[in-house]
């Protein structure tokens, strides 16, 4: 499944949530997994609320569940520093059929956590039974 997939098998569930729900489904939802950061940027948000309810894993896990049942395709994550949660890499590897654009410093990614984030998104083909 390519990035055209996600947006149409996505447009499809979000218009039976839709219906069901009596109501509107947003095309994008924006999440801030963290506000912790590596740096310290004068002026910067995530200076003030360190940590500050952060959500576990498990809650991170049943909102990116709960968005693709909705049929909301992308997901932009902000921070704080996303990559500073070592369970987002696993949200990203579990959740293959969102879009995730991720808005980082890009000082912690190294070679191997760009692989891991790279292989999550190849997409399997659904055997059509």
């Amino acid at each position: 499944m390519n990035i055209f997939g996600i947006f149409v098998r996505a447009l499809t569930k979000r218009k039976i949530a839709t219906r069901n729900l009596n109501g509107n489904i947003p095309l994008v939802l924006g999440i801030s997994p963290t506000l912790q950061c590596n740096y310290h940027c004068k002026g910067c948000y995530a200076l003030k609320d360190k940590a500050q309810n952060e959500l576990s894993s498990e809650e991170l896990d049943c909102l990116l569940s709960e968005a693709e049942n909705l049929g909301i395709p992308s997901i932009v994550v902000t921070g704080g520093e996303p990559f500073l949660r070592e369970d987002f890499f696993s949200a990203i590897e579990k959740h293959r059929k969102l879009l995730f654009v991720v808005v980082t410093n890009g000082t912690l990614l190294t070679t191997h956590s760009a692989k891991r984030v790279a292989k999550s998104k190849k997409y399997h083909h659904l055997n059509k039974h």
